[in-house]
């Protein structure tokens, strides 16, 4: 369907005119903002004032946060599940689960007695959704992570479907302490400047605060209505 614009140099030349200018401009050069606090916030923290940030935050968006070593953190993620009587376990297709030695972890999780699962792009997306929605616990990793709101950020794609982190009602998510960044600002930036370069940037982006939060009725806080009802960030350092 198409249509016909009316008057469109005249309703820009208005405009133009009443921003001082003498003709329409061709482009739309970038300001100058004498002021760039998006960038100035903690822009000199340390790592580990960061982690400081973030684990304050977790407080605030109804979310569990550890601390924890590479070597610890088998540990970690198997106290989490016990703790929760998980009987079945998803996780995403990522490199990082042999990197960190998760893949032992969840092979001595199946032997215990617990299922595990992958997200299996060779299923169809209606039977990956109901494996998703079957399962007690979902496990991922974070791409990057924003100290200020507590954001982790999530990639979709046919390793990775959302599911693994939104049905499960218990979400774990394993964020590597040099992902921590302090703000959206930061994250922004990475995809801004993929994208000058002409790079792929993954089909779809997820940012997440912890479990959902509604107070929809009668202004009563309920956490996890959209999602998973509790959410774990495993710092790892």
């Amino acid at each position: 369907m198409s249509g016909t614009v009316l008057n469109k140099e005249k309703f820009l030349s208005k405009i133009s005119a009443a921003l001082g200018r003498n003709e329409i401009p061709k482009s739309v050069e970038r300001p100058k903002w004498k002021h760039n606090v998006q960038w100035e916030v903690m822009n000199d923290f340390t790592n580990e004032q960061l982690v400081d940030v973030l684990v304050a935050q977790c407080q605030n968006i109804h979310t569990e946060a550890t601390v924890t070593t590479k070597e610890n953190l088998g540990s970690v993620v198997k106290e989490i599940i016990n703790r929760f009587e998980g009987k079945s376990v998803l996780t995403s297709v990522d490199e990082r689960f042999e990197q960190y030695n998760l893949d032992k972890t969840l092979e001595e999780i199946e032997t215990s007695g617990i299922n595990t699962y992958k997200w299996n792009k060779s299923m169809s997306r209606e039977d990956n959704i109901g494996s998703a929605a079957a399962t007690d616990f979902g496990i991922t990793f974070s791409s990057y992570t924003m100290a200020e709101s507590g954001t982790v950020t999530l990639y979709a794609s046919d390793e990775f479907g959302r599911s693994v982190s939104l049905l499960p009602p218990y979400w774990i998510c394993i964020i590597p302490k040099e992902t921590i960044v302090p703000r959206f600002t930061q994250v922004a930036d990475v995809y801004h400047k993929m994208a000058q370069r002409g790079e792929r940037i993954p089909t779809s982006l997820n940012f997440v605060s912890g479990p959902s939060n509604s107070a929809d009725i009668e202004m009563n806080l309920v956490v996890g209505v959209h999602g998973p009802i509790k959410a774990f960030y495993i710092i790892v350092d």
